[in-house]
């Protein structure tokens, strides 16, 4: 029975395979005609991976970031591959690559099936490998520019002595040098700055696309006074009494400190830390007044560039005021030091009422020098003014600073300590405004 029914099926296998065949025919063009296959440009972006690099190893050149695919399938696929990320990965192969040109295909991996890509651009990408490599450089410290005169360099100083350059064989090879430089064009004082290292070829030409460790240093410059040469404030010396009824409201001096020089150091050390002007004449001024005057110095020492200052005289009807010297105190010095100020008082023009003025005592009105931090040397520093009455103000201070040396303690002499006061000159009695009728 049995085998009459398999004799059956054999003697008509053709008509059942034809039967199948049908119905498969059938049932594709069911599923294309509900689903049908497109053929369209992909509009995500693909990103290139490049995989297999030996660490070793570095690519020379560009290498795009990503390819464009154009794919054929059921419009339903398509849809999904837009719709959602991670479907596609576009790659190239580094593996077992040693150092030299390449081009190598972009290959395509779609985890969707069925899905043909059918144009890649672009479809392959060349690629140079190079070795990467090290050295180590002795940091080279460049200084541009030049300080101001009568200022010389040292030698700079860096926080690191050596670099280390790493990238392309090709490119590590030709760099020549690795440089700090600075800029210490018109420095009067010690430059520290973080600067960043260059990398350079034999003809001084910055070499990019390498690695420097450290990246950056930290160069000083140490700059002192040349001997000879000096610094010191400048003091304005003037004659005459203004007009009746005006008053000095300020005087100031451009630049308030100068260079000095001679070829006899000792010259220069003997002055004191200031130079006068030479008589500026306010009789019956009455207005303000600006001159340039010459600087008394001698024989000897000479002004290093501009030979005169620019005085400028402030003048204003009075209201009160009065030129007081007043001699410098020293505050907040360490007491393993001894200190010397030059000048010893500064000439003050105070202002205020009246009534004020003419009541000031000796101690009322203050300056001291605040040396708090300084070590030992010869210091330029601004004098602070104290004044008990807030009504009294101080209109200026002649000289701007005052020098002072710190040097080691003095031995301890039985002489009491004389408080320093100030001598207030008395302020001549205001001559009444006639009221008009």
């Amino acid at each position: 029975m049995i085998g009459s029914l398999f004799k059956r099926l054999w003697e008509n296998i053709g008509t059942l395979l034809l039967a199948f065949l049908l119905a498969l025919t059938v049932w594709v063009s069911s599923v294309v005609a509900a689903d049908p296959n497109d053929e369209r440009s992909f509009p995500n972006v693909v990103p290139l991976e490049i995989v297999g690099k030996a660490d070793d190893l570095v690519i020379i050149g560009n290498v795009p970031d990503e390819v464009d695919l154009r794919l054929i399938a059921p419009v339903s696929v398509l849809d999904l591959l837009e719709n959602e990320d991670g479907h596609i990965r576009a790659f190239i192969d580094l593996s077992n690559l040693e150092p030299g040109e390449y081009t190598l295909s972009v290959q395509i991996e779609i985890d969707l099936v069925p899905v043909r890509n059918s144009q890649t651009e672009p479809n392959s990408v060349d690629i140079v490998l190079e070795q990467l490599i090290e050295k180590s450089l002795d940091i080279q410290s460049v200084i541009s520019g030049q300080p101001a005169l009568g200022y010389q360099l040292e030698d700079p100083t860096l926080s690191a002595a050596t670099v280390t350059v790493s990238g392309p064989e090709s490119l590590v090879s030709r760099v020549d040098a690795v440089r700090a430089q600075i800029d210490v064009s018109g420095a009067r004082e010690t430059i520290t700055r973080q600067v960043a290292l260059r990398a350079v070829d034999v003809n001084n030409q910055t070499i990019t696309g390498v690695g420097l460790s450290p990246e950056t240093v930290t160069l000083t410059e140490i700059i002192t006074q040349a001997g000879g040469y000096r610094d010191v404030a400048v003091r304005v010396e003037t004659s005459g009494q203004l007009q009746a009824g005006y008053r000095v409201t300020n005087i100031s001096v451009s630049p308030p400190t100068i260079t000095i020089f001679s070829s006899n150091p000792e010259l220069v050390a003997e002055l004191p830390g200031f130079v006068s002007t030479t008589q500026l004449d306010l009789s019956d001024i009455n207005d303000d007044l600006e001159a340039r005057l010459a600087l008394d110095l001698p024989e000897g020492v000479t002004i290093v560039g501009e030979q005169n200052v620019l005085v400028q005289v402030g003048i204003a009807a009075i209201e009160s005021s009065i030129p007081v010297s007043i001699e410098v105190e020293i505050r907040n010095l360490s007491p393993q030091f001894s200190a010397t100020v030059s000048p010893q008082s500064v000439d003050v023009i105070l202002s205020g009422p009246v009534a004020e003025l003419e009541v000031l005592e000796e101690d009322d009105v203050r300056f001291f020098v605040d040396l708090t931090g300084l070590e030992l040397g010869t210091h330029l520093v601004v004098p602070q003014a104290e004044i008990l009455s807030e009504r009294v103000q101080v209109e200026s201070v002649i000289p701007e600073t005052i020098e002072v040396v710190i040097g080691p303690p003095l031995s301890p002499t039985p002489t009491p300590t004389v408080t320093p006061t100030a001598t207030l000159i008395p302020l001549p009695t205001p001559t009444p405004t006639p009221t008009p009728e």
